[in-house]
């Protein structure tokens, strides 16, 4: 800061000088402190000095300094410097930060004389927020971004660093908020939602902080297209075209053109507020162009997809569709439509879906009113027929429902058994249908669903037929397997033999046995049923009441009548003890599973056996994979001593008659059997004993083979090994050797790649 200064009036060798200096500033309390000092300095001569005789004040914005008696001294030397007065001051700033200060001093030293001086002085300024920006101003909207620019304001003492640009979707600033930064005095805000109002403000910063808010300005950005364009109440000559709005809150109005040209050439257009809009007058088979886009307050938004529109033709008149059943296609039938001008010919859609969300078929044809279809039967299908001109597709007409029938096949006598009740249909016109499961299995389908509400009684439908040629008096066994597809409604069925026997109600899944009948004819002839043994009740259409496949269905007569007698028998009675009367007639055992169902088991030498397993070509034999097999050694005789004891006195003697076999003594050792006999040993006789020891020791010189268990493959014959059991009898060929064995236990194993059985056996003879 300067210093101003002025020699004494009666004394040039002395000036007097008011030094001020700013020391600080406070830009919390807007003011700045100075020091200040009043002194005099003496260039030459001796000096003055004087006690109380000195005068003099001093201001600095203000008094500071005010003494009329007060001593100095500039004796001695010189230059000399006496200070007179000194001291600080704080100086309040306008509210801009601005201050000019004046200060002034006067000081009279005696005979020195006075010297007075003043001035002023402008302190730095203590800098302030910046003031608020105007108001920004809004362009280039499009459906994400808006640019917004602005003019500097007042720096107010401090260069502006930055400004904040705030976005929000309404006029309090309190929702949809989003701030940005930028040096500059304009920016790009993107990643806005189209079709929606925004407000913007801004805000400038310098080293002492934010300025306050600007005023706030309010565009909307431009629409993206509308989606979701569709005609309705389509006629030959109009229809009403409707559309989506698009995102966003600012939509004002829409704008809609339509021309007969893809890149709208001499398009018309409509300006309105509704999302519908009517067209008539139109050329039928003619093809129109539409395009729709929303204003809003930075203008019109994009188009949207060019969506178009042909006016057709009424739809095909009295469609039909039934199964043809020379060659079992489905025929469809129609007549014209009322109007036929442009027309090409017909498009004919099938499907198994009533609103044709899929189709089996969809084909062109010419100017034709009928068409037969090579389809699958055994469905319901939903059939339309349209006009087709140079547009394409015109009106579908009415849709017909109809069960499409498949072709029965062989059925081997099988029939339907009861009165189907209404809302079934069966897949064929028989009910049954000859086919296959699993691929290979030849299988009896039984097939049916629903057209509408429908129930059926338990018992009230199934299968049935006559097999003649059975012997009276001969035991018989009804047996079959079932497999359902997918998931039915009914899934439960029974056999039935009628006036014989009924089976038990089984679930059927895959491959699931439905158990036997057993019975003895009374007749040549019998019915055998298999019966949906399960109250089911639908509800509308359904592809899937029943979808079952029977097959390994078989009438067998059995060998024996065991089985038939003990049930016979067991059946006079439930006491405990008249199962043991009717075991004991047959030689039989019975037993309580751990299933708690009661079973009965043959002696084995009263089965027949149920397969032959062999180690050779054995005809009509399984093959073993491996053997567990002993010998029987109790039986092995190779020596055999004869010690005839003859008559005391008389012509017979006593002899010892010996026979071996070299060859098996060398093989297995010596076995000996010891024979005392009393017989006339001369001839013939003699001859006579010696051929009789010989053919004994041929038969008995060898080990006879014991075979304890065996390893099947049972993927030889899967249908056996389902069967077999514990007790069952079975012959056993190995190295030649006929054995007659019973089954004692099953030990399945079960890897990705075999199926093997280890059948644990024991000899019958």
């Amino acid at each position: 800061m300067p210093t101003i200064s002025a020699l004494h009036n009666s004394n040039s060798a002395y000036r007097t000088y008011l030094e001020v200096d700013l020391d600080s500033q406070s830009v919390s309390g807007n003011t700045s402190t100075v020091s200040w000092r009043v002194y005099t300095i003496k260039s030459s001569g001796t000096g003055y000095s004087g006690s109380g005789t000195g005068d003099g004040d001093a201001s600095v914005n203000g008094s500071v300094w005010n003494n009329g008696s007060f001593s100095y001294d500039f004796t001695g030397g010189s230059p000399k410097t006496v200070t007179l007065a000194s001291g600080t001051r704080t100086i309040g700033h306008a509210s801009d930060g601005t201050k000019t200060i004046s200060y002034s001093f006067n000081v009279k030293l005696g005979v020195v004389g006075t010297a007075s001086a003043s001035g002023s002085y402008t302190l730095p300024r203590i800098a302030k927020e910046p003031d608020a920006p105007g108001t920004p101003t809004l362009s280039a909207a499009t459906t994400s971004s808006v640019d917004v620019d602005w003019n500097a304001p007042s720096n107010n003492g401090a260069s502006i660093s930055g400004y904040q640009v705030q976005r929000a979707t309404n006029s309090a600033f309190s929702a949809g908020v989003s701030t940005s930064s930028t040096s500059s005095r304009s920016i790009t805000l993107s990643g806005l939602a189209s079709g929606t109002d925004y407000w913007f403000r801004v805000r400038a910063q310098n080293s002492v902080g934010w300025s306050d808010w600007s005023g706030s300005r309010t565009t909307a950005t431009r629409a993206t297209g509308p989606t979701g364009l569709a005609a309705s109440s389509l006629t030959p000559t109009s229809f009403t075209l409707g559309w989506n709005a698009p995102s966003g809150n600012a939509i004002d109005s829409y704008q809609i053109q339509q021309a007969k040209a893809a890149d709208f050439t001499g398009a018309t257009t409509w300006s309105q507020t509704a999302r519908t809009l009517s067209f008539s007058g139109l050329e039928p088979a003619t093809t129109y162009y539409h395009r729709v886009r929303a204003m809003t307050a930075s203008g019109y938004g994009n188009w949207s997809s060019t969506f178009t529109v042909t006016p057709g033709l009424p739809a095909p008149q009295s469609v039909t569709a039934a199964t043809e059943t020379t060659g079992y296609k489905l025929r469809i039938n129609w007549a014209a439509p009322s109007i036929t001008t442009g027309l090409t010919g017909y498009r004919v859609q099938v499907s198994t879906e009533s609103n044709f969300s899929s189709t089996v078929l969809s084909t062109d044809l010419g100017n034709v009113l009928t068409y037969d279809a090579a389809l699958a039967g055994g469905r319901l299908l939903y059939v339309r027929v349209a006009a087709l001109t140079a547009g394409g597709a015109n009106t579908w007409s009415s849709t017909v429902s109809v069960v499409h029938l498949a072709n029965s096949g062989v059925t081997d006598g099988w029939t339907r058994v009861g009165t189907k009740p209404a809302g079934i249909a069966y897949y064929t016109s028989t009910g049954i249908r000859r086919g296959v499961v699993s691929g290979q299995t030849p299988a009896l389908w039984v097939e049916s669903l629903s057209t509408g509400n429908a129930s059926i009684a338990q018992g009230a439908l199934g299968i049935q037929r006559t097999f003649t040629g059975l012997k009276v008096g001969k035991t018989y066994r009804f047996q079959a397997r079932a497999t359902v597809e997918g998931v039915p409604v009914a899934h439960k069925y029974r056999l039935e033999v009628v006036t014989e026997g009924t089976g038990t109600t089984t679930p059927v899944n895959v491959d699931t046995d439905l158990g036997k009948v057993d019975f003895v004819a009374d007749a040549t002839s019998v019915v055998a049923r298999i019966m949906l043994d399960e109250a089911v009740t639908v509800s509308g259409q359904q592809p899937r009441v029943e979808r079952v496949a029977f097959h390994g269905v078989k009438l067998l007569e059995l060998v024996t009548d065991y089985p038939a007698r003990l049930q016979d028998t067991v059946y006079e009675t439930d006491l405990a003890n008249h199962f043991d009367l009717a075991c004991n007639s047959v030689g039989a055992t019975w037993y309580v599973a751990r299933d708690g169902v009661t079973r009965f088991r043959l002696p084995g030498t009263f089965l027949p056996s149920v397969a032959t397993f062999s180690d050779d070509a054995t005809a009509d034999s399984r093959s073993y994979i491996d053997i567990t097999a002993g010998v029987e050694t109790l039986s092995l005789i190779n020596r055999i001593v004869a010690n005839n004891y003859g008559e005391e006195g008389g012509n017979e003697l006593n002899e010892e008659l010996i026979v071996e076999d070299a060859a098996s003594k060398a093989l297995y050792g010596t076995y000996t059997q010891n024979l005392d006999l009393n017989l006339y040993n001369v001839a013939p006789y003699s001859e006579s004993l010696q051929a009789r020891l010989a053919e004994l020791l041929a038969l008995h010189k060898d080990l006879e083979p014991l075979v304890k268990s065996i390893v099947w493959n049972a993927q030889e014959d899967l249908d056996l090994a389902a069967a077999l059991e514990v007790g069952d009898r079975i012959t056993v060929v190995y190295r030649g050797v006929e054995q007659d064995s019973q089954i004692v236990s099953l030990q399945h194993t079960i890897t990705p790649t075999r199926w093997l059985i280890t059948l644990n056996l024991r000899t019958l003879t």
